[in-house]
């Protein structure tokens, strides 16, 4: 379960795509996830700035191989 300010608890099953374009230069990622019933869509901002580095490190780290482990690709799940 990811928490963070401003968003719902989000299981991580729910996260459907990462988008890393600002990972690297920026410290800054992308979830997109589905909530509610019926689900609809939201984005939510990692920020390395904001949440301290290590940690969000670790946050995206961790979410990452949990999708890899879950089967993103027969999700659909790409990770831009």
């Amino acid at each position: 379960m990811l928490h963070v300010p401003g968003h719902p608890p989000v299981p991580l099953n729910d996260i459907r795509r990462i988008d890393k374009r600002k990972w690297d230069r920026k410290g800054i990622a992308y979830l997109h996830y589905e909530h509610g019933s019926p689900p609809t869509q939201h984005v939510l901002k990692l920020d390395d700035f904001a949440y301290e580095r290590e940690p969000t490190d670790e946050i995206l780290q961790q979410i990452e191989k949990n999708l890899l482990t879950t089967g993103p690709a027969q999700r659909g799940f790409p990770v831009v």
